[in-house]
């Protein structure tokens, strides 16, 4: 499984969202992370906001991240405790 991770612009992160995507990235075996790009094919999306104002969010439509040619479904991450739910939402 292919996981593409676009991360918000950072204005006014709360923790550190590059090594929340680390350990999740060393907790699941057998998937990939990378970044997103431009006509890139991902399983799932994943949106990491450094604040709960989740910015980046408004690449997300029905459950969808669509940007940049690229369209799969989506997981938004608006904290550092969102991190704990997340391999139950990717693995789905």
């Amino acid at each position: 499984m292919r996981i593409g991770v676009k991360y918000c612009g950072g204005c006014n992160p709360f923790y550190d969202r590059r090594a929340e995507v680390e350990k999740l990235e060393k907790s699941m075996e057998g998937i990939w992370f990378e970044p997103v790009r431009r006509g890139g094919s991902y399983d799932k999306i994943l949106l990491v906001c450094g604040c709960p104002r989740a910015c980046i969010r408004k690449y997300m439509v029905s459950g969808k991240y669509q940007n940049d040619g690229v369209s799969a479904a989506g997981c938004l991450v608006k904290e550092k405790e969102d991190f704990e739910k997340l391999q139950d939402l990717l693995l789905r």
